[in-house]
C-alpha cells in the first residue's frame, strides 16, 4: 500500500489530506512523512502500537500542534480556516470526569463556537443538543452527571459534543480504551450511522482483530505510514513493521507527557 492513495474517486477534493506531515515535540521528531487522504463518508481506523505517534496525528490535524513540515488540509483548505470543521474526542483518561456537569452540559459545550462569548444558547442551540444526545442513543441520560455514567456511556456523550459542533470531520483517539465489549459495539453503530450521513471519522486504536469488522480503511502508523488502504490490505507482513521493536523502541514513552500515543 502506498502511503499516497486515496480514498477518494478520481478527480473529487478529499475531505482530510495529510501530506508529508512531521511533527517535533521536544527536539524529537515522532511523526515523519506521514501522507494519506480521506474522502467524505468513510470510516478510518488509525493503527499502532503505544508511542507510534497516533495521538499526535489526531492533535495535528485538529490544529492543536504546530508542523515542522509539510500541510493537512479540511476540504482544501488549511487548518487555521477550516477549524470549525474538526471534532476532537480526547483520551478518557486525559479528561477530569469529576468537573460538575450534566451530560446535557458537556453536550452544549460543543456549541461554544457557534454561540459566541457572552450569549445564552437559543433555540437551534438546544435543538441540536437534544438531537445530538438522541442520535448516540443518550437522550434519556441528558440529566445525568458524567462522573455517574459508565466509560461507554462518556464515550457517547463526547461523540455528541463533537456533533453538536456541527463538525465534517471527527477524531476520537482510544475511543475503545477501557470501555466493555457491548459499549464498543454499541459505539461503532453509532460511527457507522454518522459516516453514512457523510462524515469523515477517525479512530485511533491498537487493536488489529477489529479492524475488518469496524473500520472501512485503515492507517497504519508508527512515526511514518507504514500502510493506508482497506483493513484486507493489513497483511502480517505489514503487521511486523508497524510492530517492529526498532521503530517502537524509539516511541516507548507515554503520551500523556506531551510525547507520542
Amino acid at each position: 500500500m502506498s502511503p499516497e492513495s486515496t480514498s477518494d474517486p478520481p478527480g473529487l477534493l478529499p475531505t482530510l489530506a495529510v501530506e508529508d506531515v512531521a511533527v517535533e515535540l521536544g527536539g524529537r521528531v515522532i511523526l515523519e512523512d506521514v501522507s494519506f487522504s480521506a474522502g467524505p463518508g468513510v470510516l478510518v481506523g488509525v493503527l499502532g502500537p503505544n508511542g507510534a505517534g497516533k495521538s499526535t496525528l489526531l492533535n495535528a490535524i485538529a490544529g492543536l500542534l504546530p508542523l515542522k513540515r509539510g500541510r493537512i488540509l479540511i476540504e482544501g483548505q488549511a487548518i487555521a480556516g477550516a477549524r470549525g470543521q474538526v471534532a476532537y474526542v480526547p483520551q478518557q483518561e486525559r479528561v477530569n470526569w469529576r468537573f460538575p456537569a450534566s451530560a446535557w452540559d458537556v453536550v452544549m459545550m460543543g456549541r461554544a463556537r457557534r454561540i459566541g462569548w457572552l450569549r445564552r444558547p437559543g433555540g437551534h442551540d438546544r435543538n441540536m443538543v437534544r438531537r445530538c444526545l438522541e442520535q448516540v442513543g443518550m437522550w434519556d441520560k441528558r440529566t445525568f452527571p458524567v462522573s455517574e455514567l459508565s466509560g461507554g456511556q462518556r464515550q457517547r456523550i463526547f461523540v455528541a459534543r463533537a456533533l453538536a459542533q456541527e463538525a465534517n470531520i471527527l477524531l476520537l483517539d482510544e475511543a475503545f480504551s477501557g470501555v466493555d465489549v457491548a459499549s464498543q459495539e454499541g459505539l461503532v453503530a453509532v460511527l457507522k450511522e454518522l459516516r453514512d450521513e457523510g462524515r469523515t471519522i477517525l479512530v485511533a486504536t491498537h487493536d488489529v482483530g477489529t479492524l475488518s469488522a469496524r473500520f472501512d480503511m485503515a492507517v497504519c502508523l508508527n512515526r511514518h505510514v507504514c500502510g493506508w488502504g482497506t483493513p484486507e490490505q493489513v497483511t502480517p507482513r505489514l503487521i511486523e513493521e508497524l510492530y517492529s521493536a526498532h521503530t517502537a523502541a524509539h516511541d516507548s514513552t507515554d503520551g500523556n507527557n506531551g510525547n507520542p500515543a
